[in-house]
């Protein structure tokens, strides 16, 4: 793990109450990389730099429908009060200057940056901007191309009761209850409480695919985007307060296959590009650059869909489908004992993943326990016998193999080449006698069905450079917001419920360790490696690109692409 950056990540609670209690003093605007050459006026070689991704899963243009997994398209242009360094993955003042915790234990009072122009004209960024956002943003509304209500709603209206303005540039957020999750929910971390226009969001009343979204304050702005094919911004234009981008313009390229993406990187037709490993090697040897994210973040995983309790607060109310194979920790302790990740990562990440010993934990991350690095090769490490007997033991065998659904197109948000990696995965458990179906349902059919817990004994490769309280909760946990698409283990939300309800830095430590022990013996998923977050790029074009990768849908930080000289 020496690839990585040592010390605490902030942006997953760590070191709270101090970092809440403290007032934090304003940045240096940042220059927007380091392995560029030295800093200075520069004319790119291009007016617009593409970087060729995978889709996101979902589309609009009203931000209020996103969650981590598909907002990265906003990113460039939106700010938050609170952001995340991208060398070191820490939180860091961005439209908030400075913040502390009031002494009731659940205000906080933050002074903020004020004159910041939304672009278009569309008003200024201040304490009033701040409020309106706010009320816009926990409007219980339904958002167009989202089949629920807004999801920045479900996770702001239970948590903030009102701002109230307290000065010219300050304002005091007044929580319904104290709660540890608060820097994390509004910090660019999990990246939902954009500042936005609410004077644009009300002229567009609200945004939708034909108007575009309402304006933010971001280096870069909104230009055009087409459906599944594109996302393109434009350099603010004017002297943005932070940085300002290298290139006047910027585009996602959305493009599912990666050696379509090969080719566009290939024919100079796209100068960044998101490819699987193997890809990666070839295009080195063409002379294509890597440039990796600062700081762990991304890892991949198998999530288990199965086992909700019928009441999550009555646990006398008994399991939806208690029938699942998928229900027994043995099966899913076999599961993980039939994976050999040695192979896994020499075949799809040229042996440069590290192993997860528990998902969302690493040494660098809050509740860390070296203990599981020492249980990890006993209770999920390879062992084919092994996995063959604990399926023996749970009741399967050749007469009766255990059977269950993997589900596709995967969710490796951050790394490509996803379905080959769960085809290889399949083969590993039907050696140990596991009888493996393929399912293609496309994201929108399978939300729906999720939310009606019809998805009960399915498993779905998974990739998230999430925070751990976002990836812990997201998925199968009464703390979150959904519980469909993950195990509910209501010994780990018990923990959980009491991680959010303290600030105080001893207990939280103390607290993550618990959960995580919850998570680590139940096995809630199963862990395959930390893998580093890197695109492919054209030196001609491209000197640097200073990100962190940990951050859900990996590739932010835009602005801080550096040209080539």
């Amino acid at each position: 793990m020496q690839r990585f950056l040592s010390g605490r990540m902030l942006g997953g609670l760590l070191g709270v109450a101090g970092l809440l209690t403290a007032a934090c003093s304003t940045p240096a605007p940042q220059s927007g990389g380091t392995t560029g050459p030295a800093d200075g006026p520069v004319q790119p070689k291009v007016n617009r730099v593409v970087m060729a991704v995978f889709p996101p899963t979902s589309e609009n243009n009203d931000p209020r429908g996103d969650r981590g997994p598909t907002n990265w398209v906003h990113r460039p242009y939106y700010e938050y009060l609170v952001g995340v360094d991208p060398e070191t993955g820490k939180y860091s003042p961005q439209l908030a200057t400075s913040w502390k915790l009031e002494p009731d234990g659940k205000s906080f009072r933050f002074k903020l940056r004020t004159g910041v122009p939304f672009h278009h004209g569309k008003g200024e960024f201040g304490p009033d901007a701040l409020i309106d956002t706010f009320k816009l943003q926990t409007r219980d509304a339904q958002i167009e191309g989202v089949n629920a209500t807004s999801n920045i709603y479900n996770l702001l209206n239970p948590l903030i009761d009102r701002i109230e303005k307290t000065g010219p540039d300050e304002a005091v957020m007044h929580l319904k209850t104290t709660d540890g999750t608060f820097m994390l929910t509004i910090s660019e971390q999990r990246g939902v409480f954009y500042m936005i226009s609410a004077q644009h969001f009300n002229e567009l009343n609200p945004p939708t695919w034909q108007t575009g979204p309402a304006a933010g304050t971001g280096p870069y702005m909104y230009k055009e985007r087409a459906q599944a094919q594109y996302f393109r911004y434009e350099r603010a234009p004017y002297k943005h307060w932070r940085v300002t981008p290298d290139f006047p313009e910027f585009e996602f390229r959305f493009i599912k296959e990666a050696s379509t993406r090969m080719a566009g990187l290939l024919a100079g037709e796209v100068h960044m590009a998101d490819l699987p490993d193997d890809q990666k090697a070839e295009a080195e040897k063409r002379g294509f650059k890597l440039l990796a994210g600062k700081v762990p973040g991304l890892r991949s995983m198998i999530k288990i869909w199965c086992c909700h309790l019928n009441d999550s607060k009555d646990l006398s109310s008994g399991w939806m489908h208690p029938e699942s194979p998928l229900a027994d920790v043995r099966v899913r302790r076999a599961l993980s004992k039939a994976i050999d990740r040695t192979q896994l990562n020499k075949a799809f990440f040229r042996g440069q993943g590290d192993l997860i010993h528990n998902i969302h934990f690493h040494p660098t991350r809050q509740g860390w326990d070296p203990s599981w690095v020492n249980r990890f090769q006993e209770h999920l490490g390879f062992d084919v016998e092994a996995a063959k007997k604990l399926l023996a033991d749970a009741g399967y065998g050749p007469n009766n193999p255990m059977e269950t659904n993997i589900l596709f197109p995967t969710e490796s948000y951050g790394y490509s080449g996803g379905e080959d990696i769960m085809d290889a995965i399949a083969g590993m458990w039907r050696n140990v006698g596991v009888k493996v179906n393929y399912l293609t349902i496309e994201p929108a059919q399978r939300t729906q069905r999720s939310n009606a817990y019809s998805l009960f004994n399915h498993l779905v490769l998974g990739g998230t450079a999430s925070d751990s309280w976002t990836g812990i909760t997201t998925y199968g946990s009464t703390q979150g917001t959904s519980k469909g698409t993950g195990i509910e283990l209501p010994e780990a939300d018990r923990v959980l419920a009491r991680i959010r309800n303290t600030v105080d830095d001893a207990e939280q430590e103390k607290l993550w360790r618990e959960a995580g022990e919850a998570l680590f013996t139940g096995v809630r998923e199963i862990p395959l490696l930390w893998i580093p977050v890197e695109t492919a790029v054209d030196p001609k074009i491209v000197a640097g690109y200073q990100f962190p990768g940990a951050i859900t849908g990996a590739w932010t930080h835009v602005f801080n692409i550096k040209a080539a000289r």
